[in-house]
């Protein structure tokens, strides 16, 4: 299977819907499909290789997500798969130590998303998956098909391809709310991030 053959070449635009030929959305859900297994020895590889602390990181930040409804493909594909894949790129480019706890992992996670612009600079993580086609595109191309870019491990694949700009700027506004409670006294924090559900389309109209 080659890959490069679904990397959408042109731009849609998203308001229109008037491309003729597979928009870069139908094409990322095949891509998806062919990559699955690839991304799941990822995963595994990873929880493997960094043990207890990256265990226990990945999971309060899928609590933290399942909180805000934001694990399915109605959010954009932010779920527990994208948050995992967000905290290897983080160690991989030695922006968390393999030693760090939970806690600095998720501060850190929480931090990138709070102050990412990756609706104008794509993140990109270490190609780690190779032998399923062409070479890749650069990430800057891959990123003009879409409104928010992080480019997973095959360098093809666009892990927030679906996601709209109202849900990354929500995802954003919670993340900064998160690293504001991390890093306070609020002895109500953990509760406020992990325990209680929370609607972000009902957030207080933000300042």
């Amino acid at each position: 299977k080659d890959a490069g053959a679904l990397f959408p070449h042109t731009r849609v635009d998203f308001k229109e819907h008037t491309e003729s030929t597979a928009t870069p959305r139908y094409s990322l859900r095949i891509l998806q499909d062919i990559l699955m297994r690839h991304h799941a020895e990822v995963v595994a590889k990873a929880t493997k290789e960094y043990k207890q602390n990256f265990k226990e990181a990945v999971l309060l930040f899928k609590t933290w997500l399942r909180q805000r409804g934001m694990t399915s493909r109605t959010f954009g594909a932010f779920n527990g798969f994208t948050a995992t894949m967000l905290l290897l790129h983080l160690i991989q480019q030695h922006e968390l130590p393999r030693e760090a706890s939970a806690y600095q992992m998720l501060v850190k996670a929480f931090a990138t998303i709070a102050s990412s612009k990756w609706d104008t600079a794509p993140l990109v993580m270490k190609q780690t998956i190779t032998g399923i086609g062409a070479n890749p595109p650069a990430p800057e191309a891959l990123a003009k098909a879409f409104l928010v870019t992080f480019v997973g491990p095959s360098g093809f694949c666009n892990l927030l391809g679906h996601m709209t700009m109202g849900q990354y700027d929500d995802l954003r506004f919670e993340a900064a709310r998160a690293v504001q409670l991390l890093k306070s006294d609020d002895t109500n924090a953990f509760s406020s991030l992990f325990l209680q559900q929370v609607n972000p389309a009902r957030q207080i109209a933000r300042q």
